[in-house]
């Protein structure tokens, strides 16, 4: 699956809160101010220490977390080529006999 053509962002360029310190590019937003990260229609992006890196379509989220997840150490991503559905983490001992049973 593509990404999502980078026009498709232009209508969320304005910001949905109007106070300075809640804007969807910084992520400020205080608890008692009822806004999100992002406005409506795109998905708050975090990175592993829980920073907020951006606000993507739930299609490029999608690709994001599958293109930059990694698996602990003794563990390898098990993808299915057919469709390139990730499966899960499998350790290295089992990743051969899994891989053929998914990708026969």
């Amino acid at each position: 699956m593509p990404y999502t053509e980078q026009s498709a962002y232009n209508k969320f360029q304005a910001s949905v809160c109007s106070k300075p310190e809640c804007h969807p590019h910084t992520c400020g937003c205080k608890s008692d101010d009822k806004c999100g990260c992002c406005p409506p229609g795109l998905v708050a992006t975090y990175n592993d220490d829980g920073v907020h890196l951006a606000c993507l379509t739930p299609n490029d989220a999608e690709l994001f977390q599958k293109n930059t997840f990694t698996c602990k150490d003794g563990y390898v991503k098990l993808v299915r080529t057919s469709d390139g559905v990730f499966m899960g983490c499998v350790s290295e001992s089992a990743f051969a006999e899994l891989y053929a049973a998914v990708n026969p």
